[in-house]
């Protein structure tokens, strides 16, 4: 199967397209943020990895391009996980203590402002 992706991937490449690959991914900051976009658009890490091996076989990219995707695949995938097991409650206590603080003791005209 990744024969035939890396294979079609050198057909559709355009000089174009390996600009902008080369362009996405000449930073290791570019790499990583690629990587998050395509764990968001996928929401697989495996089809991200697999979409980047196609790509590193079709020599569209190098090794040391990929390595900041695939980092930024994985890192994106485990604080969506951390975040979507965090417990909700206590993080939502602090701002409405806040802002109900400033409700409370806060200038007068800004109460009759929001009360209205």
């Amino acid at each position: 199967m990744l024969h035939v992706l890396s294979q079609n991937l050198r057909q559709l490449a355009s000089h174009q397209l390996r600009r902008a690959i080369a362009r996405s991914t000449d930073r290791p900051n570019r790499g990583m943020q690629l990587g998050t976009m395509m764990i968001t658009i996928t929401q697989s890490g495996p089809v991200s990895d697999f979409v980047v091996a196609g790509l590193v076989r079709a020599g569209m990219l190098s090794l040391k391009q990929a390595q900041p995707i695939l980092l930024g695949v994985t890192v994106a995938a485990r604080l969506a996980v951390l975040f979507l097991t965090l417990e909700i409650r206590p993080a939502t206590m602090v701002p409405n203590a806040v802002s109900g603080a400033g409700y409370v003791y806060g200038d007068l005209r800004v109460q009759r402002i929001a009360i209205a």
